[in-house]
């Protein structure tokens, strides 16, 4: 997920601070105003893309929904909601999320163990039972 590249983007936003404030140290009055400006742009073109970026984590279901878009091979992201839309009392769909997770990867524990508690919430105890066990 995106939130992972703070980290590794640090140093990229240091060379650039560093660059920036070489360039007002070493040059004249007019270049440092430029210098300025560019700062001030650079910093309002990351706030835009901040403000956009914030929808996308506006809540579990929607930053779930933007992975899947992005990667619709992750079965990580169909697991995870499933369980965000099944606390909400949809479990037809929840089970639905589940199952897509489990034919990307037969071998997720959680998908079945998630069918399974689901099945088992609906009283169909040999079908939860059979769900968990083939994992």
């Amino acid at each position: 997920m995106d939130h992972y590249t703070y980290l590794p983007c640090l140093g990229f936003a240091m060379l650039a601070g560093a660059g920036l404030l070489a360039c007002r140290q070493a040059a004249g009055r007019q270049l440092r105003n430029i210098c300025a400006i560019l700062a001030c742009f650079d910093n309002n073109g990351l706030a835009c893309m901040t403000w956009r970026q914030e929808g996308i984590w506006r809540d579990s279901e929607t930053l779930w929904k933007h992975a899947l878009a992005l990667n619709p091979g992750l079965d990580e992201a169909y697991n995870s909601l499933g369980t965000v839309v099944g606390k909400r009392g949809e479990l037809n769909l929840a089970v639905r999320y589940y199952s897509e997770a489990l034919k990307i990867n037969p071998k997720n524990a959680q998908a079945h163990n998630n069918i399974g508690n689901i099945l088992a919430a609906q009283g169909k105890f040999n079908q939860a039972s059979a769900t968990i066990l083939k994992r």
